[in-house]
């Protein structure tokens, strides 16, 4: 089976701190199985999701939800109103999800970036790398 990695970021060059392959490579190693990554501008879901794919990993972006972005994801929105397979949204991927689902999406007056520490409450199949107890710290961009 193959987990399809669509890649939210408008410039492909300019991800930040963002690396595909490492998602790529992290998933294949929790799970076994093939990744295929794309880019939302080329996501074609009678192309990309094949009977092959058995989910969508959807991933971050540094864009809002203004009438032109909205339009620029346009096709990935259509898709996760029918879509019937698993998916998992990362930061503004998550944010994608609920607008496809009718959600608005507000700005938030402050800007967050920096680092958080957090402590796993629960254990979990994706993370299957930490126990219940563990800390560790995570990067967060925010508003």
């Amino acid at each position: 089976m193959t987990l399809l990695i669509v890649n939210n970021y408008p410039d492909p060059k300019n991800m930040g701190h963002t690396s595909f392959d490492q998602l790529a490579k992290t998933l294949k190693n929790i799970t076994d199985e093939h990744c295929s990554i794309v880019t939302f501008r080329e996501f074609n879901p009678s192309l990309h999701v094949t009977p092959d794919v058995c989910c969508l990993v959807l991933s971050g972006a540094p864009a809002h939800f203004t009438t032109p972005e909205v339009e620029m994801y346009r096709t990935e929105l259509d898709y996760l109103r029918v879509t019937k397979l698993p998916v998992l949204g990362i930061c503004h991927a998550h944010q994608l999800i609920a607008k496809a689902h009718g959600a608005s999406i507000p700005t938030g007056s402050k800007y967050i970036l920096g680092f958080e520490n957090i402590q796993v409450l629960e254990p979990d199949t994706l993370f299957s790398g930490w126990k219940r107890g563990d800390r560790l710290t995570v990067r967060e961009v925010h508003q």
